[in-house]
């Protein structure tokens, strides 16, 4: 993975370059051939094009320059300023332990031997550091940082199979390339004076060093997996936008005055590295949620369907043709509150939702018969409505409410239901636009006339329509699905004309149950009738406000069909078998 702390190095180098008109270099430092493996490797590439950070030339392989590394191991050998190191590794670890006891770095013994006494055997090749004095390392973040050169090992350049190590590869590749500045983690410092007395012992000219403070989680202890996304390419799963996490990084460490938000070309123009503090940058979720909500507010809505359909295909969720441009006419509309493309995947749904929209039972019980009234005559209203503008519909609205006597609090709950189901929705009008005036008026009309659900209401003729020109007679005729259901009609306590929902239920698969506004089901057992004109339910002398403390609406639903109440595994096996479920109401 990239980590974060590689990005911002990155971003550091690339903003400079820009800065000072420069090139930005990419090399893949891989001379450790185990740690550096494809995947590994590709991630840094990934990372990179995610953040939208181009090199100016293409990469360089640090291991392809295994040759010119040894070049320089012999040159070095040649002036006089490293060494053949012969030590086994047994002799090795006792110098090492030797070295600890006595509080000094190691020192081969071969530092100074005379090649006549060299043996025929493999050997490492050793950087002679100086063995006293000071190295200072001049370092445009940090100022100068001293080394006691009496704590400078010899450096290994060489190792005994002939490969050759990091830091002398670093600074050959540096020097080759013509790199003037090295931006890099400040967990480099203590390789910089090393790097310093190769430089030096090669003649070559030292670069402009400046090493990065570290970044650390909220609560200023060393960013770890317990402060959350640690991989650039966790933040892109997360839903930040690569121009949010540009803009963040600049901050972290470095700032420009006052400004919070800015353009890479303005970074690039302000940008210098010393100005870059010299102490650790936290990471603050807050001002990354509140930078990455800015960037979406202002990305270009194609663009962030196409984001959003990514996210929704994670998620197990294909789009539909047309889908996608449904997606990109709604972003503007509900993008406001998101502060990641996952938050914005989620206020989307209820634009992608198909009808029938299963509405809560929350929903269902604002449907009450002056609501429904309400509904329609908006809905009519709505019919003739032009443009299918936000502005035009707030204004719509607001004299709809006024012209019912109303405020839109009697109204917007219902219709936001209707519109949205379970998902979140924005305002009003929003939401009519977002999902378009055919789709708002077809969900209005399933709210309406229910004619989706498996429930009915027979009661005066009303969600699922009896055949035309049939009157309420002996039996009543319905049309359910595309098929004829004709049933019984029977009358309840007060008189209104009902069915039997247990032959309904035996006949179409659906039952309804209404029992506050009028007479729509009964059961012929004697102690359990709805009353809906005194909207009364009697079981065993319960009157409705009782029996519901005891009881779940599907509980009741249960009670009418079977006459008695489940048990808890009558009550999980009947929940299993409802499809819909919703209060219903005559129109």
């Amino acid at each position: 993975m990239m980590h974060i702390g590689t990005a911002r190095t990155a971003l550091f180098n690339w903003l400079y370059a820009k800065h000072t008109c420069g090139k930005f270099l990419l090399r893949v430092e891989d001379t450790d051939r185990e740690r550096s493996t494809e995947p590994a490797v590709r991630a840094i590439f990934e990372g990179l094009g995610w953040l939208g950070l181009e090199p100016d030339e293409p990469p360089v392989f640090q291991h392809a320059r295994a040759d010119r590394h040894r070049e320089a191991v012999a040159e070095l050998l040649t002036l006089g300023q490293a060494y053949r190191d012969f030590m086994s590794p047994q002799e090795l670890e006792s110098e090492r332990e030797r070295a600890r006891a006595e509080g000094r770095v190691v020192r081969s013994p071969w530092r100074d031997a005379d090649p006549s006494t060299w043996p025929d055997r493999p050997f490492a090749v050793r950087l002679k550091s100086p063995l006293s004095g000071e190295t200072v390392v001049a370092d445009a973040i940090k100022g100068d940082v001293v080394f006691q050169n009496s704590t400078l090992d010899d450096l290994i350049l060489l190792r005994s199979d002939g490969n050759p190590t990091y830091n002398l590869a670093v600074v050959v590749d540096d020097h080759d390339m013509g790199i003037t500045h090295v931006i890099r983690g400040d967990d480099h410092l203590n390789n910089a004076a090393r790097q310093m007395v190769i430089y030096q012992a090669l003649g070559w000219e030292l670069p402009v060093w400046a090493h990065l403070p570290m970044i650390h989680g909220p609560d200023g202890a060393k960013l770890s997996k317990r402060h959350g996304a640690q991989a650039v390419s966790e933040f892109d799963d997360m839903g930040y936008l690569p121009e949010t996490l540009r803009n963040y990084l600049a901050k972290l460490g470095w700032g420009h005055g006052d400004d919070e938000i800015f353009s890479d070309e303005d970074a690039a123009l302000w940008f210098d590295i010393v100005n870059v503090v010299s102490a650790p940058a936290r990471l603050d979720w807050a001002k990354l949620n509140h930078l990455n909500n800015h960037y979406i507010r202002a990305a270009e809505p194609g663009r962030l369907a196409s984001l959003i359909t990514q996210v929704l295909a994670q998620r197990g969720i294909a789009l539909r043709q047309g889908d996608s441009a449904l997606l990109a006419r709604a972003i503007p509309l509900v993008r406001d509150g998101a502060k990641t493309t996952l938050e914005l995947a989620d206020s989307l749904m209820f634009v992608l939702a198909e009808r029938p929209l299963t509405l809560p039972e929350k929903v269902a019980g604002l449907l009450t018969e002056e609501t429904r009234g309400r509904l329609g005559r908006l809905r009519a209203v709505l019919t003739e409505t032009a443009p299918w503008e936000v502005s035009a519909l707030e204004g719509l609205l607001r004299a709809f409410a006024e012209q019912e006597g109303v405020g839109l609090g009697k109204i917007g709950p219902a219709l936001r239901g209707v519109l949205a189901g379970a998902s979140p929705a924005p305002d009003l009008a929003g939401a009519l636009v977002a999902i378009g005036r055919d789709e708002s008026l077809g969900r209005i009309d399933d709210a309406l006339s229910l004619n989706h659900y498996s429930a009915i209401s027979a009661a005066k003729g009303a969600a699922y329509r009896r055949c035309e020109g049939d009157p309420m007679g002996e039996t009543a005729k319905f049309q359910i699905g595309g098929k004829t259901v004709e049933l019984p009609v029977l009358r309840g306590v007060s008189g209104p004309e009902v069915v039997d929902i247990r032959k309904l239920y035996a006949e179409a698969d659906v039952f309804t149950y209404d029992p506050g506004f009028t007479s729509t089901a009964s059961c012929e057992s004697k102690i359990t009738f709805i009353d809906g004109d005194a909207g009364i339910l009697l079981h065993r002398g319960y009157p409705i406000d009782q029996l519901a403390e005891k009881s779940s609406f599907l509980e009741v639903c249960y009670l009418l069909l079977h006459g008695e109440l489940p048990n808890a595994a009558e009550a999980e096996e009947f929940e299993k078998t409802i499809t819909y479920h919703t209060m219903l109401h005559e129109q």
